[in-house]
């Protein structure tokens, strides 16, 4: 039962990857650009949740802290140095930066665990895990979701009713005492999200091992999850930004992306296993690392863009960025699987 969950956990993981990289790309349109903004993130922590599941030593909080370092603290220390390094090459366009146009701000999101680029994931997931492991040695993982959705529900109405917009707060502190304490406490709020989906994935890999026989009854929540998910998205604006924390309808947002967390997983338990899929979600972290700060999104778009001059065709363009993407995904991959590597992405 165990391995039937993680196969599907890879396609879980694998679909959520396509839709972050895909709307990287900036070549969706734009109401499914904010669909794959708004799924993306919540699935890769709740693919979190469903690892725990299948996990016996959670309990065993000094193990699950272990296991968490390995996994997640020690790409994020890694990474952040590399891509310090890179961005201080003069050819490197630091415009978009996030915290800072320079070495001071990069440093400070580098230090303050809010993170350089995508890998704000890392803290947060380590963050989860270990607030789950700790907690779920006194109650039972349903207590725990209950109360981390009442948490998280409640300070995303304060979100809602205060347009409360956490980033300022980076923006007026700068690299200062301010911006530092600013960075942390978005860090740890993030970390509040990320456990409420980490819960929903434990949720609902519990529900779903249930189903032992005939698993195609699955898709019939799974299919009511999405029904709820695309209605609510598409009644709602749904500009969503995880990593500043900047929601435009914070509430309808939460509820969005948690039915969107269940339908998917239902599906995904129903299909089991999709190679393709199966091999990028087994190393997400790799493709996390390396779609966009490590050249990969850079040479698919460079390579479109020739396309388009060379054919003045759209659908060429999409057709060449996405093949240049994979291929140099799976060579990432590989790279990043070689022994005395491997531990930089969080494998043993």
């Amino acid at each position: 039962m165990k391995d039937r969950i993680r196969e599907s956990n890879g396609v879980y993981r694998g679909v959520a990857l396509i839709m972050l990289v895909a709307s990287a790309t900036g070549l969706l349109p734009a109401w499914l650009d904010e669909e794959f903004k708004l799924i993306a993130f919540p699935v890769l922590f709740a693919s979190v949740g469903v690892e725990l599941f299948c996990d016996d030593s959670t309990k065993d909080v000094r193990a699950a802290l272990k296991n968490a370092i390995v996994r997640f603290l020690i790409p994020y220390a890694a990474f952040s140095v590399i891509y310090i390094i890179i961005r201080l090459m003069p050819f490197f366009d630091m415009s978009n930066e996030s915290g800072g146009e320079n070495f001071q701000g990069l440093i400070a999101d580098a230090v303050s665990f809010y993170g350089i680029s995508v890998l704000w994931v890392f803290p947060t997931a380590f963050i989860a895990v270990a607030v789950y492991c700790a907690v779920v040695r006194f109650m039972s993982a349903r207590s725990l979701t209950i109360m981390t959705a009442l948490m998280t529900l409640s300070f995303t109405v304060i979100i809602s009713l205060t347009e409360l917009f956490p980033y300022n707060f980076i923006i007026e502190g700068g690299t200062g005492a301010g911006g530092y304490m600013a960075r942390i406490s978005i860090v740890f709020l993030r970390g509040l999200y990320g456990l409420f989906f980490v819960c929903c994935g434990s949720i609902c890999t519990e529900f779903s091992s249930k189903v032992k026989e005939r698993r195609m009854r699955l898709g019939i929540p799974g299919g009511l999850f999405l029904a709820a998910g695309i209605a609510t998205s598409v009644l709602m604006d749904m500009d969503v930004d995880w990593q500043k924390l900047y929601f435009l309808n914070a509430v309808p947002m939460l509820f969005a992306s948690a039915f969107f967390t269940a339908g998917l997983w239902f599906i995904c338990a129903w299909v089991e296993r999709v190679y393709p899929l199966n091999f990028f979600g087994d190393n997400a972290a790799a493709v996390l690392v390396s779609f966009r700060d490590l050249g990969a999104l850079g040479l698919a778009t460079l390579v479109g863009d020739n396309i388009f001059k060379a054919f003045d065709n759209n659908f060429a363009t999409r057709l060449s960025v996405a093949i240049v993407l994979i291929a140099a995904e799976i060579v990432w991959i590989l790279v990043l699987r070689l022994p005395g590597i491997r531990v930089i992405v969080g494998k043993k």
